[in-house]
C-alpha cells in the first residue's frame, strides 16, 4: 500500500515537524517580513513622528553609516537578512509549508492573551505597553505596538541576549546554560528600564517596572524556545490588546 496522505506536510528527513521548523531562520524571516513592511509603510504614509525607541536606536546606527531614509533602511535590512537566510545550507534544503505561518500566528495570539494574566498574578498590575493609550491616535498606537514587537525583540532579545551570552561564555568562562540565565536576567532588566527613557517614556513606577521585567523574562524564554518570529508577534499583539481593549 502506498502512502496517499497529502493533507499534512511531510516533514524534512522525517524529523522536523511544525514545532522544530518554525524556529528556523527562514520561517522567522518570512513571518516577520510582512509586519516590518506594514510598520515602515504606516510611518511613511502617516508622516507621524512617533517611533519605537528601539527602532530609533537601530536606525541611528544606519544613519551614522549614511543610510538616512526609511525606504533605504528597510531595503538594506531585508536584503541583508534575506541573503543570510537564503544562502544558509539549512535553508537551501528546506521545504516551506505556508500553513505553518497560520499556526505561528495562532500560537502567538494565544501567548499574547496569556502574557498579561500570567504576569499580573505576580504584580497585580498591567503595564507592558510603553506609551499610555490616551496619548496616541489609532495609527500611532498600531505603529507603537508593531514597532515594539519588531525592534524591541530584535534589540533586547536577538542582539542583547546573544551579546551577553558571548561575553559571559568567552570572558567569564560560564557554561552556556548559566550564561543564558544571566543574559536573560540582564536583558530583561534593561528592557524594563528602557520603557522609562525618552519623551514618550512612562513615569517610573516600581510595580510596572517589575511587570515589564517579568514580561521580559517570559519573552526571552519564548524567544529561546519558539524563535524570534513568534516572540515578535506575541509582543506586538499583546501591546495592541493593551491599547485597544
Amino acid at each position: 500500500m502506498t502512502d496517499q496522505t497529502i493533507n499534512a506536510p511531510q516533514y524534512d528527513n522525517g524529523r522536523d515537524g511544525y514545532f522544530a521548523c518554525v524556529r528556523k531562520p527562514v520561517y522567522n524571516f518570512l513571518f516577520v517580513l510582512p509586519l516590518l513592511i506594514i510598520y515602515e509603510a504606516l510611518i511613511i504614509l502617516s508622516a507621524t513622528p512617533i517611533r519605537n525607541g528601539a527602532d530609533v536606536i537601530v536606525k541611528l546606527f544606519f544613519n551614522m553609516i549614511g543610510i538616512k531614509t526609511i525606504i533605504g533602511f528597510t531595503l538594506i535590512i531585508i536584503s541583508i537578512y534575506a541573503y543570510i537566510v537564503f544562502n544558509s545550507r539549512e535553508t537551501k534544503n528546506e521545504t516551506i509549508y505556508p500553513v505553518y505561518f497560520v499556526y505561528m500566528f495562532a500560537e502567538s495570539f494565544v501567548y499574547a492573551l496569556a502574557l498579561g494574566p500570567v504576569v499580573i498574578r505576580l504584580t497585580e498590575k498591567v503595564a507592558l505597553a510603553a506609551p499610555a493609550p490616551y496619548r496616541l491616535g489609532v495609527v500611532e498606537r498600531i505603529i507603537a505596538s508593531i514597532g515594539a514587537g519588531i525592534y524591541e525583540e530584535f534589540v533586547f532579545r536577538y542582539l542583547l541576549i546573544t551579546l551577553f551570552i558571548f561575553i559571559f561564555t568567552k570572558y567569564l568562562n560560564l557554561k552556556t546554560v548559566h550564561a543564558a540565565v544571566f543574559a536573560i536576567f540582564w536583558a530583561a532588566l534593561i528592557f524594563s528600564g528602557f520603557h522609562y527613557v525618552g519623551e514618550l517614556g512612562d513615569k517610573f513606577d516600581a510595580v510596572s517596572f517589575i511587570f515589564r521585567f517579568i514580561a521580559g523574562i517570559i519573552l526571552s524564554i519564548l524567544f529561546f524556545l519558539r524563535g524570534y518570529g513568534i516572540a515578535v508577534y506575541t509582543h506586538a499583539i499583546y501591546d495592541l490588546k493593551v491599547f485597544f481593549i
